[in-house]
């Protein structure tokens, strides 16, 4: 069973485990272009949010970690992602909300890009990696979440 993953915001090096792994998953090794699959890719630093950019030397495409997966172009963390993967379907929209402290609308955008999620990444395997700055604990599977309230 997985650990429950911190919702929190980590620090971009606590985070480098979650995208390790997902370079792992989805480059098999090497880091390949995305559109032309050349290895004769470079490293161009880390994004605001840490993540790496990459250049590829053959037809000069920018891409980074996350681009094409389901954490690209979420106003969300990566850890908060992952909380809403592991609650899906045990809490409502509004409980996750106002764990993350963002909207219920960035909860219900994250969960259409999960239907849509990229086969390559595990999101199981992802939840189960340990991040040094993941210490404030949150409610567990087995806790019931509150029912909604009505709008009375």
């Amino acid at each position: 069973m997985a650990t429950d993953v911190d919702p929190s915001e980590g620090s971009n090096n606590g985070r480098e485990a979650y995208y390790q792994l997902i370079r792992e998953q989805r480059f098999d090794g090497a880091v390949a272009c995305l559109e032309c699959t050349s290895t004769d890719v470079i490293t161009r630093g880390l994004s605001t949010r840490g993540v790496r950019q990459y250049v590829c030397q053959a037809c000069q495409a920018e891409f980074t970690d996350l681009t094409g997966t389901v954490f690209d172009e979420q106003s969300l963390s990566v850890e908060a992602v992952l909380y809403i993967h592991q609650h899906n379907t045990t809490r409502p929209a509004r409980l996750m909300a106002e764990a993350l402290d963002c909207s219920q609308e960035a909860i219900r955008e994250a969960q259409e890009a999960l239907k849509k999620a990229s086969p390559n990444i595990d999101m199981n395997s992802l939840c189960d990696v340990q991040t040094t700055d993941h210490s404030t604990p949150v409610q567990t599977h087995s806790e019931t979440p509150e029912p909604d309230e009505g709008p009375w």
